[in-house]
C-alpha cells in the first residue's frame, strides 16, 4: 500500500478501510470500477466493521447472564 494512504488511513482510525484497502484498488483496477464506487464500498465496509463493534461492546457492557446471538 502507497505509504501516504496507509499513514492517513492510521491517522483517521479507518482500521478496516485500511485492512481490505489494496484488495479493493487491484479488484476496480482489473474490474475499471469508477473511483467513486471504490471509494463508497470502502467506505460501507468501514462503516459497518464500526457497527459491528459498537454492538458487540454495548453486548459485552450489558454484562447479560449469556451470551445472546
Amino acid at each position: 500500500m502507497n505509504d501516504n494512504v496507509s499513514q492517513l488511513l492510521a491517522c483517521l482510525k479507518l482500521n478496516k478501510m485500511a485492512e481490505v484497502y489494496e484488495k479493493h484498488v487491484d479488484n476496480a483496477e482489473k474490474n475499471n470500477t469508477p473511483f467513486s464506487r471504490l471509494l463508497a464500498d470502502l467506505l460501507r465496509i468501514e462503516w459497518n466493521d464500526r457497527q459491528e463493534r459498537a454492538i458487540e461492546s454495548r453486548i459485552r457492557g450489558a454484562d447479560l447472564p449469556e451470551q445472546w446471538t
